[in-house]
């Protein structure tokens, strides 16, 4: 069964919010997690680079996460982020 954690905010500013919701899904037995994002308008780049590791946790632990009602700008600005950070360990590695 797919647990839904719905965010309560419109505004997504800090990497603390990220690591509550983190704690949320750690409560959570299904290894099927959605995030409902229906009520959020804006989200700052280190919330959602601190999200980014909170999806990368929760996948290292075998869970299917889901991001429900994400806007297609929101969508689109967590898609460069991880590009961005893809490119950036890539660059660090060749540097290395």
């Amino acid at each position: 069964m797919k647990e839904i954690i719905t965010i309560n905010t419109k505004l997504l500013a800090f990497r603390d919010q990220a690591k509550s919701l983190a704690k949320a899904a750690g409560q959570q037995k299904s290894p099927v997690l959605a995030f409902n994002f229906a009520r959020v308008e804006f989200m700052s780049r280190s919330f959602a680079d601190e999200f980014l590791n909170v999806l990368t946790d929760l996948k290292a632990r075998k869970k299917t996460v889901a991001l429900n009602a994400l806007k297609p700008e929101l969508r689109h600005f967590l898609t460069s982020i991880q590009q961005v950070r893809v490119r950036t360990r890539a660059e660090m590695a060749e540097a290395s």
